[in-house]
């Protein structure tokens, strides 16, 4: 069985603002186990160690006047 504090995909959910006009992302996870159990457990100003952006990007100059679909799904995998 995998060590639950591997590192796992995730999608951002929300990038924001916080009291103190402080930038802040925000990551929507579905408790499924022990390693999404202890991420939903994190308060804030807990640190965490990241690894991104990964994937692939889009020009927003290229799409602008057309029409455009984002198809976005799951839960970050």
């Amino acid at each position: 069985m995998p060590h639950p504090l591997l590192k796992r995909a995730l999608a951002i959910y929300r990038v924001g603002q916080v009291p103190g006009d402080r930038s802040a992302v925000f990551f929507l996870i579905k408790v499924v186990g022990d390693g999404t159990r202890q991420l939903a457990s994190l308060q804030p100003r807990d640190r965490i160690e990241l690894i991104g952006p990964l994937g692939n990007g889009f020009d927003l100059e290229r799409a602008r006047s057309k029409i455009n679909f984002l198809v976005v799904g799951g839960t970050g995998i």
